[in-house]
């Protein structure tokens, strides 16, 4: 399938939690993702990508994740 994106990264902050309704919920998520190669010190750089969660989603990771856990995350680009 086109355009799905699977990493397993490590959570650089605390997730960020927002309840919009009785039923919606927004969650913001800070990745940060290991390069496989290193750079010309001879070491590994991090990329940063933000991710947006949204109801259930976002009530798990509120309850289970916290900073520094590593998580796999499935999802698309936009």
């Amino acid at each position: 399938m086109l355009n799905q994106v699977v990493c397993v990264a490590r959570l650089v902050d605390e997730p960020i939690y927002e309840k919009l309704s009785e039923n919606e919920s927004k969650g913001y998520i800070l990745l940060s993702v290991q390069r496989p190669y290193k750079n010309e010190k001879g070491e590994y750089d991090n990329d940063e990508n933000p991710c947006i969660l949204n109801n259930a989603l976002s009530d798990n990771v509120k309850e289970y994740c916290h900073a520094k856990d590593i998580v796999g995350v499935k999802g698309h680009l936009v």
